[in-house]
């Protein structure tokens, strides 16, 4: 059986995202292979994957990584490091990607939990989407998350994204909830910030 394949570039902008991107505490930097150990880090821990369908061996972390490094070399955008300034360790990813199978830019996130609960998730996505509302023109942006990510929801409702409804994720088939933000309510966050 042929099946075609996910639609993950047509709804992309022209331009590639502009990274290396600096906020006040951390680095958003394109993945290398030097990352293995750490992207494993985050993908073999059960707390950080229980959300994104469940933990990864080695390999499959690697695998991963070489698909991610791949895809932002050849679209200029998808899953980027996030390093800690200060002493560039890494602490997770973020990124703006294609929402899989839809014509919407998303943006996405996760952190290990040594990170969690200190403003890096907001502060990275501020980020990403003063980029897509300014440099890349876009006039909107979603994101996707498991109805039982509160922490991520949290992050998505204090930038201005509001829930549209629920969503099959066409890669694994997972239920979600889509959320949207428009330069509008994120202006709101940014003066409220």
């Amino acid at each position: 059986m042929v099946t075609d394949p996910i639609d993950r570039v047509s709804a992309l902008p022209p331009v590639p995202f502009p990274i290396p991107l600096l906020t006040h505490r951390l680095r958003v930097r394109p993945f290398t292979l030097s990352d293995a150990d750490a992207i494993y880090r985050l993908h073999g821990d059960p707390l950080v994957s229980r959300y994104m369908g469940g933990t990864l061996t080695r390999e499959q972390s690697l695998d991963n990584l070489r698909a991610l490094i791949d895809r932002v070399e050849a679209t200029g955008y998808g899953p980027f490091a996030v390093e800690r300034i200060d002493d560039a360790e890494l602490i997770g990813w973020s990124g703006v990607q294609q929402l899989p199978g839809y014509p919407m830019i998303e943006v996405i996130f996760a952190f290990e939990p040594s990170s969690w609960g200190r403003g890096f998730a907001t502060e990275v996505a501020a980020a990403l989407l003063l980029q897509c509302f300014g440099a890349l023109g876009l006039h909107e942006v979603v994101a996707t998350v498991d109805p039982r990510n509160l922490a991520s929801i949290g992050v998505l409702n204090k930038l201005g994204f509001q829930s549209v409804g629920p969503i099959t994720h066409k890669l694994n088939h997972a239920q979600g909830i889509l959320y949207r933000v428009t330069p509008d309510l994120f202006r709101r966050y940014l003066a409220n910030a």
